[in-house]
This record gives C-alpha cells, sequence and structure tokens, in this order.
C-alpha cells in the first residue's frame, strides 16, 4: 500500500526540501510515521497551498502536511486531526522596517498567502487596519522576495 501526501515544501521547519528533492521537517516526520504504523510506503507530491485543499477533496493526495490551520470554512469540505500545535499571525518585514504592530499597517501593502488564515484575516480587517492593499502569493519565496526588495 502507498499513501499520498500533498506537501507545500516552502514552510521550514514544518516542511521543506533538501538541495537533492527530497523533503524533510516535522510534517514530514510526523507522515512517515504514520505510513510506518499502518505498513505504507509514502510519496509526497510538491502542491501549492491552496491546491492541497482541492487535491485532498478530490482524492488526488490521501491527506496534507503544511501547519494548516483549522477554520469553520476548512471544515466545511475538509477532515483534521486533533490539532498538536498552536499556530498564530506573524507579520514579517525587513530588520529595519518601522513595523512593529497591527497599527503600523495603515497606508501599507501586505502580502499574504493564498488560501491562508492570513489572508482571511487581512480580507475581514483589511479597511478597518487602513490597509492601501492586500497581495495574494501562490508562493512565500515570491512574497519574502517582494518583501525584500520592498
Amino acid at each position: 500500500d502507498k499513501i499520498m501526501v500533498g506537501a507545500y515544501p516552502a514552510n521550514p521547519p514544518w516542511e521543506y526540501k533538501t538541495d537533492s528533492g527530497g523533503f524533510e521537517g516535522f510534517e514530514i516526520d510526523v507522515a512517515n510515521d504514520v505510513a510506518k504504523r499502518i505498513g505504507a510506503d509514502v510519496e509526497f507530491q510538491d502542491l501549492g497551498f491552496q491546491a492541497l485543499f482541492a487535491a485532498t477533496a478530490s482524492g488526488r493526495i490521501d491527506f496534507a502536511v503544511s501547519s494548516i490551520s483549522v477554520t469553520k470554512e476548512r471544515l466545511q469540505n475538509q477532515g483534521f486531526t486533533q490539532a498538536y500545535y498552536d499556530s498564530d499571525g506573524t507579520i514579517v518585514g525587513k530588520a529595519d522596517s518601522p513595523i512593529k504592530s497591527l497599527d503600523d499597517l495603515k497606508g501599507k501593502t501586505i502580502g499574504v498567502i493564498a488560501g491562508s488564515t492570513g489572508e482571511a484575516y487581512m480580507k475581514e480587517n483589511a479597511a478597518k487596519l487602513g490597509v492601501a492593499e492586500t497581495k495574494s502569493y501562490n508562493a512565500q519565496q515570491d512574497l519574502l522576495l517582494d518583501v525584500q526588495n520592498g
């Protein structure tokens, strides 16, 4: 037997790709342990974050790992295990950025990962926070590159 696991491997230490193209990280270890316990082999598929949900719903993969938060919306068509960690939102900027809190986001352009709880939060709160624009990214690397480039 083989289980197919989808991963968004731009999420260290949870999951990431090695220089040789292999998958590593805490959730990769969990998936490997699950496979071992049920006597199955595991195959990882490199998917974008949003693609993980469609892939589980369609049966393309058996389950997904990517530090996925449980939300009411996701519970409508996805199953979840018991949560094993608490995920908090974070503001990331350049080291010399004046942004230190949500109050400092007024008039700024904010980047979020498409399909993430961060994106949902910004859709709901951008106007209240005075955010000028919210840009959604399919890849964390692209978001961080834009942050680095200002």
